[in-house]
């Protein structure tokens, strides 16, 4: 098992948490917005 530092930790959550805003009510993701 991989184990992060904090920083990478909210690093990744940011990102994950920008792609889920990019995700509208249909599922698909627009990369260009």
């Amino acid at each position: 098992m991989a184990t992060f530092t904090q920083a990478e930790v909210n690093r990744i959550k940011a990102m994950y948490n920008n792609i889920i805003n990019r995700m509208n009510d249909s599922g698909t993701i627009a990369l260009n917005p």
